[in-house]
């Protein structure tokens, strides 16, 4: 369990023409620079950080804010503002268990949902086709190490979804499971890719606050030029720099 560490804080210069957010926010970064704070620590509460430095708590909450902006903190649903893990290198089209391997993380999926059910309303013709409803829906949390990193909705035609339904286990490695029991071996992918906020589902899956940064995709899965799948998938924007290469992909993770 984290503990949370104290701040050697530096007096606050009054008449130094610096905002006194900005001092407090640059001894809070020297301090992770200089090792002082270690990725997962967590940072005193706002009103022990306007006691420490003799500020009040709007300009401590301004300091905090802005570190986060910039990926050096994540602010928790419960409070708790705790040192951004260092970012890595990721390609989210490729296997995310095997990348976070590499970089000495241990990766993990909690599958939250796999059952039928009536896909949202853009995706119904997509996915569902002429007198079908129903179309399988797989919803995963991704991990790295026990922080959660990212969340997934999979939508797959219903005549793809028996081995799922039959073996639900199989939801945990997705893509793997679509080689191995529904012959589906490689495939094209259409992608939307956008920066949004988390909301507040989402930041409960997450474990941070509503509006914290998101990078999205939307892939619409498709073989020999029939579609069979739909994927939205969010990341964390501040654990990862990612890398976009847009060609024919075998996925596994």
């Amino acid at each position: 369990m984290a503990k949370t560490k104290t701040i050697c804080a530096a007096d606050i210069a009054r008449n130094s023409g610096t905002h006194a957010y900005y001092q407090i926010e640059t001894c809070i970064r020297e301090a992770i620079d200089n090792g002082s704070l270690a990725p997962g620590d967590e940072l005193p509460s706002e009103h022990a950080m306007a006691k420490e430095f003799k500020v009040n708590r709007l300009t401590v909450r301004h300091a905090v804010q802005e570190l986060a902006s910039k990926g050096l903190v994540v602010r928790s649903r419960g409070r708790l503002t705790r040192i951004a893990m260092s970012k890595i290198a990721l390609d989210p089209f490729g296997s995310f268990a095997g990348q976070v391997a590499s970089h000495g993380f241990a990766a993990g999926t909690e599958v939250r949902e796999c059952a039928m059910e009536t896909p949202p309303k853009e995706l119904r013709k997509l996915l569902c086709g002429q007198g079908r409803r129903k179309a399988l829906h797989i919803a995963r949390t991704r991990f790295m190490e026990s922080t959660p990193v990212a969340v997934e909705d999979n939508y797959l035609c219903a005549e793809f979804a028996p081995p799922f339904i039959e073996d639900k286990s199989r939801a945990e490695h997705f893509y793997d499971s679509l080689r191995q029991c529904c012959a589906l071996n490689a495939w094209d992918m259409d992608v939307d890719a956008e920066m949004g906020a988390v909301s507040p589902v989402e930041a409960a899956w997450l474990d941070v606050r509503e509006g914290h940064p998101l990078f999205s995709l939307r892939l619409t899965l498709s073989a020999q030029g029939k579609v069979f799948g739909y994927t939205f998938v969010r990341f964390l924007a501040n654990r990862f720099h990612f890398h976009l290469g847009m060609h024919r992909y075998q996925i596994s993770g």
